[in-house]
């Protein structure tokens, strides 16, 4: 059993790719409104430059993500787990991405729909515009072949592309269509991307100065080995999550993927117990609390706060069976460490385990 663990505690999901799609035919509607320049719930992070706020479309044009003074822009804000507002289709009306803030504001109870972003910019779901009817962010192509559209979760870069039953494809980078399709004119091979200022991983400012925490360790891979020590200060703890296996399953290995830049480093640590809490006296559950585990460390032993597995983005770390067998709940601990200034980015940790 995989379980990807970037704000989502379900053991039964590696990724969203859809939602449960709820509505009434023929009373949705966005027109007939004037132009709103500030959606309530709605903070847009998308960038103001022309050519960093549009999508492309052959049969009609541009379509503006972005906000500014003028009527008829869009109004979007890129979160953790959905877009938020609308964009302007400039020759078809408004394509609003969720229903609770579109731009007749709430009409949920009409037509539950919305844009969802798993949390490392993988876009799933629908929009809906008044012309051309919904439009979909993920899905499988006539030929069988996957489409969707993602976020880098560094440079903020939308990138792939969307359909519609009725104009076909929707391309939101001009690098979409090939090497140098970005540098000439006119549309859709002008440069042109929807650019936010949303990112995925930890949002946290690298400290100054130079390193501030790591010995190297072992060379890693499995079963108690590839430890490093990492410095306390710098490190993030997950929420609790939960197998949901009577008796306890056994973690068997730990991966993330992100980016590395650099000497910075990535380290991990595990904790598992029967307790919802974390406590060691199950069922009780009344004392004790989580223990963070990773390798033995050169000069430090397995279990001390330390000691991590000095994690390598796509790499699976078998844990210690005798750290985690037979236990319902874990979270784990991610240390990061800078260097320079330049900073590690954590988008998925990845958890195996078994019944």
């Amino acid at each position: 059993m995989l379980i990807t663990t970037n704000n989502i505690a379900n053991k039964n999901l590696l990724k969203t790719t859809g939602f449960i799609l709820s509505f009434v035919v023929g009373c949705l509607s966005l027109v007939g409104i004037a132009f709103a320049a500030d959606v309530p719930g709605v903070v847009n992070n998308i960038a103001t430059a022309d050519i960093d706020r549009h999508a492309w479309n052959d049969v009609v044009g541009w379509i503006d993500f972005g906000s500014d003074a003028t009527a008829g822009t869009g109004e979007v804000e890129v979160t953790d787990t959905q877009l938020k507002g609308y964009a302007n289709i400039l020759q078809a009306g408004f394509l609003a991405l969720d229903c609770a803030t579109s731009p007749n504001g709430d009409i949920c109870a009409t037509s539950g729909f919305k844009v969802l972003n798993d949390g490392s910019g993988n876009l799933s779901g629908w929009g809906w515009n008044d012309n051309i009817g919904w439009v979909s962010f993920s899905g499988t192509a006539t030929d069988g072949s996957p489409y969707g559209v993602t976020i880098s979760g560094s440079s903020g870069d939308f990138s792939g592309w969307a359909w519609n039953d009725v104009v076909g494809w929707i391309s939101f980078n001009c690098v979409n269509l090939g090497p140098g399709s970005c540098n000439t004119a006119p549309p859709p091979d002008a440069k042109y991307k929807v650019n936010t200022s949303w990112s995925s991983g930890p949002d946290i400012d690298p400290p100054t100065g130079g390193p501030t925490g790591i010995t190297p360790g072992g060379g890693g891979g499995g079963g108690g080995s590839g430890g490093s020590t990492f410095d306390e200060n710098t490190w993030l703890i997950s929420s609790v999550f939960d197998t949901q296996v009577q008796g306890g399953a056994a973690l068997n290995t730990v991966m993330w993927l992100g980016e590395k830049p650099g000497d910075t480093a990535v380290g991990i640590q595990i904790a598992s117990s029967n307790c919802p809490n974390g406590a060691t006296n199950y069922p009780a559950c009344t004392t004790g609390d989580w223990t963070y585990v990773g390798p033995a460390a050169p000069g430090i032993p397995k279990g001390n706060d330390k000691s991590a597995y000095e994690a390598v983005d796509g790499k699976q770390f078998r844990l210690n069976p005798a750290d985690h067998n037979n236990k319902r709940y874990f979270r784990y601990k991610v240390y990061l460490f800078w260097r320079a200034g330049d900073t590690p980015e954590v988008q998925d940790v990845i958890i195996n385990y078994s019944p």
